[in-house]
């Protein structure tokens, strides 16, 4: 997302918060809250990696890849390779 709206992970946060505070808006609040500490404690993580990492979290489950920044901190990320 930083590369595509040329914003810092701070102020993608802060906007993704704002839009989806809409009461219209359907999402998964509580796993969208443990999405944004993991994408905001590395310069290296995606949106969409987090998102896989809180999302087999809260299934119980593991992800697999090979990012190793990543697998710091995430229980659920098991690295490849």
């Amino acid at each position: 997302m930083q590369s595509v709206y040329k914003m810092n992970k701070v102020r993608i946060v802060e906007n993704l918060e704002a839009r989806t505070s809409y009461p219209k808006f359907v999402l998964n609040k509580s796993l969208f809250k443990s999405i944004i500490p993991l994408y905001l404690s590395s310069v290296r993580i995606s949106f969409v990696d987090c998102y896989l990492a809180a999302s087999a979290e809260s299934h119980d489950t593991s992800l697999l890849t090979f990012n190793v920044d990543l697998r710091k901190g995430v229980e659920s990320v098991v690295l490849v390779g």
